[in-house]
């Protein structure tokens, strides 16, 4: 499935940066959706995007969101990247701790790792420091100790502190460390069991960053499916412009074009309850019908609201569609629209 680019004289016309090449610059395809989350039968693919285009954005926006994001993290949980992979990741914008009450755990740094084809956590080289009159622990990383630039937590107890690592040789790192910040580190005692889990179950809390990177990715793959439903004529339209050259360049609006939220796109839904893993993507006016506004939802987590048009002026076609890309089945259904 694809449509075609508006060629005159042998000349295509690129919907992202806009400029007219011959059609020999379009031999790539570009894919609605980037092929890491899944693949799909009669796999929807755009023929008005140009190779130089098409490049640029796997070198940079589609490797990054695929790597380092957490819907990268995501693939790992629904299978779409085998967890043996899982060192191909990296972890800039996704950090997880333990969650939990437990006052001597909570806030301990943990990393992601592969165990017998599964995906595991493991707690990382750190060091805990008690809060002054509190029973509750604050952790640095080893990366983030070594870093003289960086403070102590607010509050830490320097006469407190619990290494936390994994061999001899890593408390022995940790504590030359906390010597080179001027902390005498002398061992009292030996701290207490593992952290608390349920049949190897434990809480965890994940923090996400999203940054521009990653909204442009998401814009995108809105962009990519308005065209693959509409055309890419219509794509063309000066409408477009602002997201256009947003998702090419990394031109910010004046306005916000990329949201997140908690809330679900499918209407029976609810912000912890979720019909389907599959990926939810739509474009409809909004109800003054001035807007054309797209939704994301790779896994049906997060949602991202993309503001595709804003003040959009040119021929009003009606324009509400979605579809639910089921990366177990590779099948693409359309959704259906309530009141």
């Amino acid at each position: 499935m694809g449509f075609s680019m508006r060629t005159q004289n042998g000349l295509g016309v690129c919907i992202y940066c806009m400029t007219e090449r011959d059609r020999s610059a379009f031999k790539g395809r570009e894919h609605v959706l980037h092929r890491a989350f899944g693949s799909f039968k009669d796999s929807p693919t755009l023929d008005c995007v140009c190779d130089e285009c098409n490049g640029y954005f796997g070198k940079t926006i589609d490797l990054n969101y695929a790597s380092d994001s957490l819907e990268a993290l995501l693939r790992l949980f629904h299978g779409t990247k085998p967890a043996h992979k899982i060192d191909e990741l990296r972890w800039n914008r996704v950090s997880v701790t333990l969650g939990g009450d437990d006052p001597d755990w909570s806030g301990c740094h943990v990393e992601w790792a592969e165990e017998d084809g599964e995906v595991v956590v493991s707690l990382v080289p750190q060091v805990g420091f008690r809060q002054r009159g509190e029973t509750k622990w604050t952790f640095l990383t080893e990366d983030a100790l070594q870093d003289a630039t960086q403070p102590l937590p607010p509050g830490a107890d320097r006469g407190e502190i619990r290494p936390i690592s994994k061999s001899k040789e890593m408390d022995e790192r940790l504590i030359a460390m906390l010597s080179q910040r001027g902390i005498k580190f002398q061992k009292v005692g030996t701290a207490g069991g593992p952290p608390p889990s349920v049949e190897g179950l434990a809480p965890l809390d994940l923090q996400a960053r999203f940054d521009d990177t990653i909204f442009r990715c998401v814009a995108k793959i809105a962009f990519n499916y308005l065209a693959w439903r509409q055309g890419a004529d219509f794509v063309r339209s000066d409408g477009f412009n602002v997201l256009r050259t947003f998702v090419r360049y990394g031109t910010r609006a004046s306005y916000p074009l990329v949201g997140v939220r908690i809330a679900p796109i499918l209407a029976d839904d609810t912000p912890s309850t979720r019909q389907t893993a599959g990926h939810l993507v739509t474009a409809a006016w909004t109800r003054d019908s001035r807007h054309i506004v797209g939704q994301v939802s790779l896994f049906n987590s997060v949602t991202y609201a993309v503001s595709l048009a804003k003040d959009f002026v040119g021929i009003w076609r009606p324009l509400r569609i979605g579809h639910h890309f089921n990366y177990q089945t590779s099948c693409i259904d359309k959704l259906v629209t309530g009141p």
